[in-house]
């Protein structure tokens, strides 16, 4: 993540937590207090004019989560490898139900297409 949003937490004396989330994706969320919405508000406008950030904004639980723009898209792209190998052990299990067929019909497939084997490793290791 890159040091806007900390800079910015400090600058404004904003609490934040980072946050770990799957895949190597780090966030921070900031919380409000429930009579802060005018603050929740200003933040959201001023972090949302970075164009290397996604801003979440959650109104019904006070927070705004800030992600790094090019993190966010390197995690979606690697979930939707993780999800297409999903889907094929899924269809294969489902039509079978055998899930020795169904994982060799997955190991297969990475072998076919070497760019989903670091999905395979995070799925299988």
């Amino acid at each position: 993540m890159n040091k806007t949003d900390i800079s910015f937490a400090k600058k404004y004396n904003l609490k934040y937590t980072e946050l770990k989330y799957m895949y190597g994706l780090t966030g921070y969320v900031f919380d409000f207090e429930i009579g802060e919405h005018d603050l929740m508000y200003w933040c959201r406008s001023k972090l949302s004019r970075h164009k290397s950030l996604v801003v979440e904004c959650n109104y019904h639980a006070m927070c705004i989560k800030v992600y790094d723009r090019k993190e966010k898209e390197k995690t979606c792209a690697f979930y939707e490898l993780v999800k297409k190998l999903h889907d094929i052990f899924n269809l294969e299990y489902h039509e079978t139900k055998d899930g020795s067929r169904a994982y060799n019909k997955v190991v297969d497939f990475v072998l076919l297409h070497p760019e989903y084997k670091p999905a395979f490793d995070s799925i299988y290791n």
